[in-house]
């Protein structure tokens, strides 16, 4: 029952969260033309994919901070036998995950998977949400990692934009597979 009025503590959060993703979804395909015969839809299209990855990367690091003021409070519940571990990840699930973690990207892909020209047909579109929405649950889940395993706030924050800087330079977008490393190779 915690979980639901955290949450209202936090609706702005999510309210915030769900405004920007549809104001985004509008915004950006404002600024691809993409009916060239040269190589510029490509690069917008690359460029559309790095940004929308860097957003939801960007967005899933308010993980951070959360878990520092949730322990506490989870550790006060259940010393005092209120609930036990598997009902607090189940409220996580139902109260932070699928309303911060999947709901704004399927808000985003409804806005403006069609509106950039991709590729029409449900296939491709649930595709590209599955990937999208699972892009963004495996960020939170690191940086949740992340954020339980520094005692600082900051020194999280450090660590977790490390992660997402080395994971944007070896997504493709930024270096080539062939052009790095094979010790630094994902």
């Amino acid at each position: 029952m915690e979980e639901p009025r955290r949450l209202g503590r936090l609706g702005c959060l999510r309210r915030f969260a769900l405004a920007l993703a549809l104001a985004l979804g509008l915004a950006f395909p404002r600024m691809s033309t993409g009916d060239g015969q040269d190589l510029s839809p490509v690069l917008e299209r690359i460029g559309f994919f790095f940004f929308v990855l860097s957003y939801f990367f960007m967005a899933a690091m308010t993980v951070v901070g959360a878990w520092r003021d949730e322990r506490l409070i989870y550790l006060r519940d259940r010393d005092a036998r209120c609930y036990g571990p598997g009902a607090y990840t189940v409220a996580k699930i139902l109260w932070d995950v699928v309303p911060l973690r999947v709901v704004p990207p399927v808000l985003f892909t409804a806005v403006t998977y069609f509106l950039v020209g991709l590729r029409a047909g449900p296939y491709f579109t649930g595709r590209f949400l599955l990937v999208l929405t699972l892009s963004n649950l495996s960020a939170v889940t690191i940086f949740f990692f992340v954020s339980v395993c520094c005692q600082r706030v900051g020194t999280a924050n450090l660590v977790c934009t490390l992660v997402t800087l080395y994971n944007m330079l070896m997504c493709g977008a930024l270096a080539q597979k062939i052009s790095v490393p094979a010790d630094l190779r994902w």
